[in-house]
């Protein structure tokens, strides 16, 4: 079954998406593993989930970011509602990832 993705979610979706390429194109970091997924108990939102490297104070800096947008297109980042490590990873196991620059792996709704 394929994720459904309201307009809003695409919108903010896309500027999620150009605002981590812009920060590696500006060279302030790097964004790697991206992924786009769906949520098991939650198919209204879709959650992006990558990885940052940055420069702070002069020390090599790193955040694992779980970002959330619900279906009318608010983003919320809820890396750091989880209670530890294993919380977060039974979050992850639940979730489905998908293509979102492939529009046949999702379905657009309203």
């Amino acid at each position: 079954m394929k994720p459904k993705i309201t307009r809003k979610q695409l919108i903010a979706l896309t500027q999620l998406m150009s605002n981590l390429r812009e920060f590696n194109e500006k060279g302030l970091g790097n964004i790697t593993n991206i992924e786009v997924m769906t949520y098991v108990p939650d198919r209204n939102s879709i959650f992006v989930k990558y990885e940052k490297s940055y420069q702070s104070a002069g020390e090599m800096a790193y955040d694992f970011r779980i970002v959330k947008v619900d279906s009318n297109g608010q983003i919320d980042f809820v890396d750091e509602k989880f209670k530890d490590m294993f919380d977060r990873s039974a979050f992850l196991s639940e979730c489905i990832s998908f293509n979102i620059e492939d529009p046949t792996n999702y379905e657009k709704i309203d």
